[in-house]
């Protein structure tokens, strides 16, 4: 029996199958990890997809405003000019509604009145054409055309619930707007009144040699 060490190393050695096999074991489960981090990298992307947008709103409204924050902010304080900025805002967005929403109400409500007038001459026209173009439609297509509206209204009896429910979630959407009109303007007045703060701690995240090349990317995003 051969007791040299050197042997019974090369004896304990896998062969070059074996490393194969290893080999390709170790690529399957590297893949098999990969996929599992990506599957949940979309999922939690997909979590804070909401929060990520309202962090972009946030981002937009203060480069936005941020100019005139700061030229105002030269007279009076930063959370003054802030504030004096939003007011401005908020009221020509009132100001717009006021405007506006009588007159689009009014349009609307004229249109509500004509409606079933337009639907019988739309009706007439086309089951006894005077225009030449109408004429050259096939009878059977006319006929199936004037017959919309009062299939619409069977279609809504119909499937009333399923638009009811359609309402609820469009409801459900209007609160989240709303919700998101206040957070919004929120996020981006802590951005602008803490600025250097938060600049600061995006350049402190990386070694004292990055500052400057930090400090030079902040700028150029700016």
């Amino acid at each position: 029996m051969n007791d040299d060490p050197l042997i019974r190393v090369k004896q304990r050695l896998p062969s070059l199958a074996e490393r194969r096999t290893t080999f390709g074991l170790k690529i399957v489960a590297l893949c098999a990890f990969v996929v599992y981090l990506s599957q949940a990298l979309v999922a939690f992307l997909g979590a804070i997809q909401a929060v990520g947008m309202l962090v972009v709103g946030a981002i937009f409204l203060a480069y936005l405003i941020g100019p005139l924050v700061a030229r105002l902010s030269r007279h009076v304080p930063r959370s003054l000019a802030l504030a004096i900025v939003y007011v401005i805002g908020f009221l020509v967005v009132v100001l717009a509604g006021v405007l506006l929403l009588p007159a689009l109400a009014t349009d609307v409500a004229a249109f509500a009145q004509s409606l079933p007038s337009l639907v019988m001459r739309l009706h007439d026209e086309l089951l006894s054409p005077s225009l030449p173009f109408v004429d050259r439609i096939p009878l059977d297509d006319r006929v199936y055309l004037a017959d919309l509206p009062s299939q619409f209204g069977t279609l809504v009896k119909t499937y009333g619930l399923d638009t009811l429910e359609r309402s609820f979630a469009v409801v459900r959407s209007a609160f989240s707007l709303i919700g998101a009109l206040v957070i919004v303007p929120v996020l981006a007045a802590y951005m602008l009144l803490d600025a250097g703060t938060i600049r600061a701690h995006v350049r402190d995240l990386f070694p004292p040699r990055f500052h400057p090349r930090i400090e030079a990317l902040i700028e150029d995003l700016n």
